[in-house]
């Protein structure tokens, strides 16, 4: 797992490296500065004379940007260096760097660098277009307070110009802990994330205005960066915590997962779930379906048994289906379920009385709108996988509430049910009872579809049902949702991806985890 960074946190993880440890803030500078500048000239090698613009703020983040404009300038580039505060208002590191940059500037006048301080907002606009704009105005020091007109204009001329910008930590205008825009935003091709990830890359407009992130290893203490409960789920860590599977095992080793859902117009959403489970390693699956769905869903799932039924709670002690949920090791309840009050009330008991995992999903977490008092009596560990309308369903809280610091809201929201939560959207948040927050990397807009809910939610209770543990099942089975959408837009573009088209693609993920 790679930790994620508050901003609170990743100042006080600054301040313990340098007055604790005691690691000089101006060498953590020139670590950035370095890995920077080399990874930008790495990315244009092609370009013969290379010129880039870099903007520049007052605090750290611009004195990582002086350090960068030095580099770059020892390899061969013409650097355009545009200051947007006066010297006298730079922080002491970025005043030093300033010192340094001027003084080889003077000793060698042919060096291709030029600093500039503005003041006019006009007179950005007249600046000549470069091969590479450089975002190092506010960094991680941003407060999500409205630009003033001076950096106002440098977003917006960075936003107009064709050319790639790439920004130092953070684009100015975003919010490094909630993902929210100012009055405007830089948009960046790439974001260099100095030491540590930052929660406001992953949620609201983050992945929007980040464009692709790459960790810059700057000095900082593993030590000190573990202090977060929040992680980037990884492959390698995927991989590691993947099932295994020996040689000698038969079905029941491989598990049973038994799916309650599929109702008249939403027979499709229990078979999705079951072709999930058995595309991700399950050894078997029962479906119990309404019985006016049975012959639909029968007909399509040839590899799973499947019984009609009436959702009522009399159907637990008919002998076929007591039998297989003696045999069963994880439940998913909800897949196009229906929400007749009769089937409310039925899955509210199924719940209450389960003893083993259960995967609720879809219209199960309709069910328990407005009973979340009753996840607490519930005897079996659940995991939740609501998307977010599911979410503000079940917590009361509005979208705007939620939206505000989902980090946060999932963390406590799991805390207070003591249960995992899975808050599904373009970076998912997996949260643990005990406060463990993961954030998810893989997928795209492809899931943007009908019926891919009901795939994640087989795959989860697939890996529960070969042994996971529920936090790792539900870490896993996110990850590898994503992957084999990663994997299926490849050959049907993200517009073309389908739910039935994504479960093919399973098995392509696992083997791609497996060779990690």
């Amino acid at each position: 797992m790679e930790p994620i960074l508050s901003s609170g946190l990743m100042r006080e993880v600054d301040r313990q490296t340098i007055q604790d440890i005691g690691i000089p803030s101006l060498v953590l500078m020139e670590n950035a500065g370095r890995g920077v500048a080399s990874l930008i000239h790495s990315i244009h090698s092609d370009i013969k004379f290379p010129v880039a613009t870099l903007f520049c703020g007052k605090g750290n983040n611009g004195g990582d940007g002086l350090v960068i404009a030095r580099e770059l300038v020892s390899k061969g580039w013409k650097v355009v260096v545009i200051l947007l505060f006066p010297f006298d208002q730079l922080s002491i590191d970025a005043r030093r760097q300033y010192d340094i940059l001027t003084k080889l500037t003077e000793l060698d006048p042919d060096q291709e660098l030029s600093i500039t301080t503005l003041s006019d907002s006009s007179k950005i606009w007249e600046l000549a277009p470069s091969d590479v704009n450089i975002d190092a105005i506010l960094g991680t020091g941003a407060t999500g307070s409205e630009l003033n007109p001076l950096i106002f204009s440098a977003v917006e001329w960075m936003n107009a110009n064709p050319s790639p910008t790439y920004s130092v930590d953070l684009p100015t205008g975003l919010n490094p802990d909630n993902g929210k825009i100012s009055n405007t935003c830089v948009k960046a091709e790439l974001t260099f994330a100095l030491g540590a990830y930052k929660q406001g890359y992953f949620v609201n407009d983050g992945p929007v205005y980040t464009g692709d992130v790459k960790l810059i290893e700057i000095g900082l203490p593993a030590r000190l960066l573990n202090q977060t409960k929040v992680s980037l789920n990884t492959k390698p860590d995927v991989a590691s915590f993947f099932p295994s599977r020996l040689k000698t095992m038969h079905k029941y080793d491989a598990g049973h997962v038994v799916i309650f859902g599929g109702s008249p117009g939403m027979h499709g959403a229990p078979v999705l779930t079951a072709k999930a489970g058995y595309a991700s390693g399950c050894g078997m699956v029962t479906v119990v379906t309404a019985r006016n769905s049975y012959p639909l869903v029968a007909a399509q799932l040839t590899d799973a048994l499947v019984f009609p039924a009436e959702w009522n709670r009399s159907i637990l002690d008919s002998a076929p289906i007591s039998e297989r949920m003696e045999k069963a090791d994880c439940l998913v309840v909800g897949p196009g379920l229906g929400r007749s009050e009769e089937a409310m009330q039925f899955v509210r008991e199924l719940v209450l009385e389960a003893e083993l995992p259960v995967v609720l999903d879809a219209d199960g977490l309709f069910a328990f709108s407005g009973f979340d008092d009753l996840f607490k009596k519930v005897k079996a560990p659940l995991i939740l996988t609501p998307h977010l309308g599911e979410f503000c369903r079940l917590t009361g809280l509005s979208v705007e509430a939620v939206m505000e610091n989902p980090i946060d809201v999932v963390r406590d929201f799991a805390a207070r049910i003591e249960q995992v939560v899975i808050l599904k959207g373009p970076h998912t948040l997996i949260a643990s009872p005990g406060g463990l927050v993961i954030v998810n990397p893989t997928g795209n807009t492809g899931l943007a579809t009908a019926g891919t809910g009901d795939v994640l939610s087989g795959i989860i209770a697939s890996m529960i049902a070969q042994g996971s543990f529920l936090e790792d099942a539900a870490a896993d089975g996110v990850f590898l949702h994503g992957l084999a959408a990663d994997l299926a837009v490849k050959e049907t573009t993200e517009y073309g991806l389908t739910a039935s088209k994504l479960i093919e693609f399973i098995p392509a993920a696992i083997m791609d985890l497996m060779n990690e």
